[in-house]
């Protein structure tokens, strides 16, 4: 074992033939007094063996000073990984260990501009005519039109319609004025019989003046109401609103 540790096999492979793990080999050599190689002296004796890649070895490739040359010769990271053959991580390490100053992400796309790999309208200002604004609106009001709901469900409870003329009107105003075929007047609001908002069933609905409305609020929600000690009223959780 320490014979073949000194002739420059690795634990590994005295361990792949004493059929032993290469922790054991370790083991065995210490306790035997062998002194250890370090990993740039094992690493060294592979290179001569062969046993690392080009990229690995130091001794037959200087990468780091390659990498460099491309790099400044205008290559980038990726292209120097595809050609090299080795990760873009380890290419980016050695072109900063070997004190290269990477260019900036704009230095980067002006380089790749300069080489004709972006399209002929890349970094240019898109104009846009009238003629193509206005088709832009049309086909956006088309979708409007075909994708709406036409109601949405608004904080307060109630419907709001969301397209057309009505646009933004509570639904419920809208479904009695064509039940009375007229608009509301100023004064007059249309009231939820049931005091479900989302009822909106013409059977649910009654046209109220302003002051009825209110009145009517008031004697419904007196109804519930409790006087305090004072006697000063107070609301109960069952008030309607």
């Amino acid at each position: 074992m320490i014979h073949l540790y000194l002739s420059g096999e690795s634990p590994k492979e005295i361990g792949r033939k004493a059929e032993i793990s290469p922790k054991t080999v370790i083991r065995h050599l210490k306790k035997s007094g062998t002194q250890m190689r370090t990993l740039r002296e094992s690493m060294k004796i592979a290179g001569h063996q062969g046993k690392l890649s080009r990229i690995q070895n130091p001794a037959s490739f200087n990468h780091s000073g390659v990498m460099a040359e491309m790099y400044n010769a205008g290559s980038s990271i990726p292209e120097i990984s595809v050609q090299l053959k080795i990760p873009q991580s380890t290419v980016r390490y050695w072109l900063l260990k070997k004190g290269v100053v990477l260019r900036s992400r704009n230095e980067s796309l002006k380089i790749a501009s300069e080489k004709g790999k972006f399209s002929s309208r890349k970094g240019t200002t898109r104009e846009f005519t009238q003629e193509w604004k206005d088709n832009i609106r049309k086909a956006r009001i088309k979708w409007g039109h075909e994708n709406a709901k036409g109601v949405s469900l608004k904080p307060s409870g109630y419907f709001e319609i969301t397209t057309g003329e009505n646009k933004g009107r509570p639904l419920h105003d809208v479904i009695m004025e064509e039940h009375i075929g007229r608009k509301l007047a100023p004064n007059e609001v249309v009231h939820h019989k049931d005091k479900n908002k989302q009822n909106n069933a013409i059977s649910n609905l009654e046209v109220l003046t302003n002051s009825e409305h209110a009145r009517l609020h008031a004697t419904e929600n007196h109804i519930f109401m409790e006087r305090n000690e004072d006697g000063t009223w107070k609301k109960s959780s069952h008030i309607n609103r």
